[in-house]
């Protein structure tokens, strides 16, 4: 196991120990309610077995659900938290990094090179969360090593002092012990011995009981230890052994609870309660003064002496010596004196049961609604079906273009630069230019440069002679390009990306009618061979609208309202005119595809690294109007299932991994006035029914 799987289950291991914390507080806050207010009429054991349930609900951090469970107090569904969906969420946790990159060495006005990505920097705040959570674990964990480990020291402890002890011959104690194991029907067989050192009476054992004595308590009377033998057989009876157990694993694991310590001392105070009540009912009439004598006598011993080793020691019931809890112990036997009845006794049963259905469940989760199958449009929507991709045999001319005026205009803004660079930052620009729509979006999904067709537009640079093959209107649209940029240099422009998801149709989402629908033709393409991975790859019609600011408030303010919608902000991309971005919002997921053949001829696994979830390419392109044109292409990929192959390999079994990726893809070109957002959103819902939501913002800078 290596230590980030280590680091995974001492997360797991402690947030469960968290969560059973959290839901047991309503379990406490009724234990104190109840045993506080039935003090005087319920018997000490149905207010032990209450602190029980208190206990065994820190040991529970799940349940059965249950309509009448406690932890609906809590205001939230806690029994949720720990469950992992297997269905695809494109939109991650903060933690999950969002990247940005474009192909300019210009991201958040800072250098670096290019094609290289970036991640978005936690905050301040942030890095102060997440090392307090893990001094957090770290103090938990070791906590729990340092109380294991003195608990484990403690029990061998034991183990070595009980030889030291010795069987007790006296016929009188023996025959007492038998009367008590007949009266409290203990048919075990018990044994008596006597120990040096120890402060007062205790019982160890659960399989084979053992009563233990302290050497000088020789000289006590028959009437004060048959007390105490009897006691002890309460406890034997009850197999408070047993429980103690239990008592030890909750202190280990709740060191640091405070609800835990309180229980615990209510809980042994209550233990010793119910036993005395039980010697009581066995006794003679009148013998409770008697009793309470003996219960001081051993309370003074303890005052002197000390108990020999620690009270809490699991597989150890001794005598509970604090003067607070001796004088309750006294005031309680003038009331169980009386013996108790059949129906008082039916009744604590009946309250204890009914306090266990509603404290050790959890609630019951809610049926989710039915999936949403169709996504409704605003009223009076466009749908506009795409032109094909232009056919390879149109006319194409080939023309020289003289970069230098646009190098020149470059140069005076930012002298330092060299002309080499700038070159290169045109090139992608010119091939964005010049791509078919099916050549885009084949590169986008590849996500790197592809050759151009062999009978469609090219382009070549020689030096500073930009050498295009293409239509005439590229043609024109190259020749407004460079004539824009030796006038006015390269714009720069802020572009916004957000992302939404969200189980609301675009009717339901979008202020007033309007909206245009771009239909384009589905179809499947496969990977390049080689790639070990089940792909579906589609386009969908996609979904735009240019919205206003007020537009663009009531939306957010709707999103924000809606449970199931989340809304992720990426970083604000800082490009040129004419110049490509992207970002990616999502995980790099790894899987062990294939095997190849390494050094000294062993095997070696090759990894498969995927893309998980969106990733946006946005190219701004200022307009004769000066108004900024977007090119968007959106893909959002999703693993639904992992197949594993496995095989033998010289003796070994060997396990490979088949990924079933789906990817839907969107792109459109849309003109953005000053101020105003564009939607996209694909017309297609994803495993959970939620549709995608994507909003584009540009602004030119000075």
């Amino acid at each position: 196991m290596d230590v980030g799987m280590l680091m995974e289950w001492s997360l797991w291991f402690a947030w469960s120990i968290v969560r059973a914390a959290v839901l047991t507080i309503p379990v406490f806050v009724l234990a104190v309610v109840v045993t506080g207010l039935g003090r005087r009429w319920l018997a000490p054991w149905v207010r032990w077995s209450i602190w029980s349930l208190v206990l065994v609900r820190l040991l529970m951090p799940v349940s059965i659900g249950s309509p009448l469970s406690l932890q609906r107090l809590l205001g939230s569904d806690w029994s949720e938290v720990t469950e992992e969906t297997q269905s695809f969420d494109p939109l991650p946790n903060p933690e999950d990094g969002v990247r940005a990159s474009t192909t300019r060495d210009l991201v958040f006005a800072e250098a670096i090179s290019p094609g290289s990505s970036i991640s978005a920097a936690p905050t301040a705040d942030d890095v102060r969360f997440a090392d307090a959570a893990e001094i957090a674990l770290a103090a938990l964990l070791a906590g729990m090593a340092i109380m294991g480990l003195w608990t484990l020291i403690t029990t061998v402890r034991l183990r070595l002092w009980l030889r030291r002890g010795t069987e007790c011959g006296r016929e009188d104690w023996l025959q007492m012990l038998a009367e008590g194991r007949k009266r409290f029907g203990i048919f075990r067989l018990v044994e008596l011995r006597t120990l040096p050192g120890l402060g007062s009476p205790a019982t160890c054992g659960w399989l084979q009981p053992t009563i233990l004595l302290p050497e000088d308590m020789l000289d006590w009377s028959p009437a004060e230890m048959r007390h105490i033998l009897w006691h002890e057989l309460a406890h034997i009876r009850r197999r408070d052994v047993a429980t103690s157990g239990v008592l030890a694993i909750a202190r280990i694991l709740h060191w640091w609870n405070p609800v835990f310590w309180w229980t615990q001392r209510c809980w042994l105070l209550e233990r010793e309660l119910a036993c005395d009540a039980m010697v009581l009912r066995h006794l003679e009439r009148g013998d409770a003064p008697q009793y309470g004598e003996t219960l001081l006598r051993v309370l003074e011993r303890l005052v002197g002496r000390g108990r020999g080793i620690a009270s809490l020691a699991p597989g150890f019931v001794f005598f509970l010596g604090r003067k607070r809890a001796v004088r309750r112990r006294l005031a309680e036997l003038s009331r169980s004196a009386a013996p108790e009845t059949r129906g008082r006794r039916w009744v604590g049963c009946g309250a204890v049961v009914c306090l266990a259905l509603i404290s050790l469940t959890d609630p019951v989760r809610a049926r989710p609604a039915p999936r949403p199958t169709g996504i409704a449009l605003p009223a009076e929507t466009v749908w506009t079906l795409l032109p094909a991709e232009p056919p390879l045999d149109i006319a194409r001319e080939t023309r020289e273009y003289q970069l230098r005026p646009a190098i020149d205009r470059y140069l005076r803004d930012e002298p330092k630069e060299k002309p080499e660079a700038i070159v290169q930052d045109m090139e992608h620009v010119f091939r964005a230019l010049l791509q078919t729509p099916r050549e885009a979006r084949a590169e986008f999904q590849a996500g790197h440069p592809i050759p151009f067709s062999k009978d469609g537009s090219s382009y070549e640079v020689r030096g500073e002679t930009l050498i295009v093959r293409g239509t005439a209107e590229q043609h024109e649209e190259i020749a407004a390009l460079l004539a824009r940029w030796s006038r006015d240099n390269r714009q720069q422009i802020g572009v916004v990306a957000r992302l939404a998801s969200t189980s609301l149709s675009l009717e339901e989402l979008l202020p007033g009618p309007g909206g245009t629908v771009l239909s384009m033709p589905v179809g499947q393409e496969q990977p390049d061979l080689g790639t070990m991975a089940a792909w579906t790859r589609h386009d969908v019609p996609a979904f735009v609208r240019v919205l206003s600011d007020a537009e663009m408030r009531h939306l957010m303010r709707k999103l924000q309202s809606a449970r199931d919608s989340n809304v992720l902000f990426a970083p604000k991309i800082l490009t040129y005119d004419g110049q490509s971005a992207s970002v990616q919002m999502g995980s790099i997921r790894p899987f062990v595809t294939g095997l190849q053949t390494g050094a000294a001829s062993r095997l070696e696994p090759v990894v498969s690294e995927f893309t998980v979830g969106p990733v946006v390419q946005v190219r701004p392109m200022i307009e004769e109007d000066g108004g900024t044109r977007l090119v968007v292409q959106c893909r959002i990929t999703e693993v639904a299932d992992v197949d594993h192959l496995s095989m033998t390999h010289d003796g070994k079994s060997v396990t490979l991994q088949v990924p079933h990726v789906s990817s839907l893809q969107i792109s459109t070109a849309q003109s953005i006035p000053a101020g105003h957002t564009l939607l996209v959103a694909p017309l297609e819902r994803d495993a959970t029914g939620n549709v995608y939501v994507a909003f584009f913002s540009a602004e030119q800078l000075p």
